[in-house]
């Protein structure tokens, strides 16, 4: 069995980012919902969003197949092979896309997106994904290499750059023209910062691939990739309906929810930091600890959402003016968060066979559910059919992704125990639309999910506090 104290060392030191980004954004969340109306936000969040999103496809997946082969490249190629194609790509596909749009789509793209004709904004965009396709493969290099230090630098810079520019040009203005100018320049200087500090590690370009590589590094990647971007864009589709229907007040809103719920992702995005480095080396041999592993998820999901159903309300007691409304409908969007953390364990058996197919079509099915929900519902429910849409496509996915994943590595001992923890998980999410202005009932609420799972996870619980207590013993 692989060393505990080992494991919760490299667990704590990738946690420092995903903890720090949490304490940022819950910092910065009261200047927004407080000095930004709704409208500007939903602009400035949404620029930030579809510059997430098309990263993610401009690159065609090479960032994963730059983490899946750091270790072991395929036959005539290097880790130096992988960055410099990932990063051409990456470059090219973005500049070409946005000279085609600027040229052909300028006018239907930038009203679509800012409600208003400007042109100069879609090339704003572009610079802003080529810096971060940039900073994309510096960070997955200082990630690999195992450098903690440096990745902790970049990526906490990275937010400060994404969440804390825009709030500091709102003393100049509130418009969303400035925000999105502040956080472009912001990545632009970051990028170029870190690639000449790494240009030792990162700055060797080869410029042969074999084309059978090629192969390699697309059939694994471009499943990824497709899967990470419908991920990205189920939590992005929401909003770019409300905006496409001229609701920017209400994407304004619903992006505060989203920015929330994001602030939970410390512990998935620190955990699967940490664990896809864990799982592609131990798998053959640490199944039994990776079971194990899989049981304190479930245990720590139920205690995640038990707890944010008690402190709820000191939670939006952060959230001023008309953002407060979110509210209502904050817990349902924290089912994609939980999900994602649930199948960190579930869905691994995908990547290892790689067979990463399977993750795309799951995530395609979930974001198209979550596209029919919104829209279908919209007239109804307004705003929070967006948020059902959210739910919808992350247990769906979900589902499918677990069933697959555990087809080809099992690591549940008890399905059963899974379905029905994770069953228990939706169900309090949804009910607390219902109940989430009563405080005596999110406490008593919150109260019996900690017992129900408590039970549930008695063992898994004492193990890992057994492990804590002797790693402290140790540290001492």
């Amino acid at each position: 069995m692989a060393d505990a104290r080992k494991m919760l060392k490299g667990l704590l030191g990738f946690s420092i980012v995903p903890i720090t980004t949490a304490l940022i954004t819950i910092f910065v969340i009261p200047v927004i919902s407080n000095v930004f109306p709704a409208e500007e936000y939903g602009k400035i969040n949404l620029f930030y969003s579809v510059g997430a999103l098309l990263t993610t496809l401009f690159m065609l997946g090479l960032d994963n197949s730059f983490i899946r082969y750091y270790f072991e490249p395929p036959r005539g190629l290097s880790r130096q092979s992988i960055q410099t194609m990932a990063l051409a790509v990456g470059l090219v596909v973005t500049i070409l896309c946005a000279a085609v749009c600027i040229l052909f789509f300028s006018d239907p793209v930038s009203s679509y997106l800012f409600g208003e004709y400007r042109p100069w904004l879609i090339a704003m965009l572009a610079a802003y994904v080529a810096a971060s396709v940039l900073f994309r493969l510096l960070n997955i290099d200082a990630r690999m290499s195992e450098r903690r230090g440096r990745y902790c630098v970049q990526s906490i810079a990275q937010t400060l750059i994404t969440r804390i520019a825009f709030v500091a040009i709102a003393l100049v203005s509130t418009r969303y023209v400035y925000s999105v100018v502040a956080m472009t320049v912001g990545m632009l200087v970051l990028a170029l910062l870190f690639a000449f500090v790494q240009r030792r590690s990162f700055g060797r370009f080869e410029s042969r691939v074999p084309h059978e590589s090629v192969v390699i590094l697309l059939s694994f990647g471009v499943p990824v990739m497709l899967t990470n971007f419908v991920l990205n864009l189920n939590g992005t589709a929401g909003r770019l309906i409300l905006s496409g229907a001229g609701m920017y007040d209400a994407a304004g809103v619903f992006a505060i929810a989203t920015t929330l719920s994001n602030v939970f992702t410390v512990i998935p995005t620190a955990f699967s930091t940490w664990w896809s480095p864990f799982m592609y080396k131990n798998y053959k041999t640490e199944r039994e600890t990776i079971t194990k592993v899989h049981d304190l998820v479930m245990l720590g999901a139920g205690i995640i959402v038990a707890l944010i159903i008690m402190l709820q309300n000191v939670l939006f007691s952060l959230v001023g003016g008309e953002y407060a409304a979110c509210q209502t409908y904050f817990m349902i969007i924290m089912l994609n968060p939980i999900q994602a953390l649930i199948c960190e364990t579930t869905s691994y058996g995908i990547a290892i066979k790689e067979h990463p197919i399977y993750n795309a079509v799951a995530s395609a099915i979930g974001v198209a559910t979550s596209i029919v929900v919104t829209i279908v519902l919209m007239k109804d429910f307004g705003v929070y059919a967006a948020a059902l849409g959210v739910a919808a496509s992350a247990i769906v996915t979900g589902i499918i992704r677990s069933v697959i994943g555990q087809r080809y590595y099992r690591c549940v001992a008890s399905p059963l125990r899974t379905v029905v923890g994770s069953a228990l998980i939706a169900i309090a999410c949804f009910a607390n639309s219902v109940f989430c202005q009563s405080v005596g009932v999110e406490i008593v609420a919150g109260a019996a999910m900690l017992v129900i799972f408590g039970l549930m996870y008695a063992r898994e619980a004492r193990g890992a506090l057994a492990a804590v207590r002797k790693h402290g013993q140790n540290g001492r």
